[in-house]
């Protein structure tokens, strides 16, 4: 954390020093991260990322719960 001493010290303000010193970690973060080639390349062919057995529906629960009420 010491590294990132120097970005909180200066004439810019709090906000724009945060942004900076958030972006910096995130980005020391990001930049360690590998993917093998196989994720590599269903990126690259614009496949998904996962795959599922089911196929999902949303539900709109305040319309369920209305008529599950309803009779009483």
């Amino acid at each position: 954390m010491l590294r990132h001493a120097a970005t909180l010290e200066g004439s810019s303000d709090r906000i724009e020093k945060g942004r900076k010193l958030i972006t910096g970690i995130v980005n020391s973060f990001t930049s360690k991260s590998e993917i093998g080639a196989p994720m590599a390349a269903s990126y690259m062919l614009d496949l998904p990322d996962h795959y599922k057995s089911h196929e999902f529906k949303s539900v709109y629960w305040k319309g369920f719960v209305t008529e599950v009420l309803s009779p009483f």
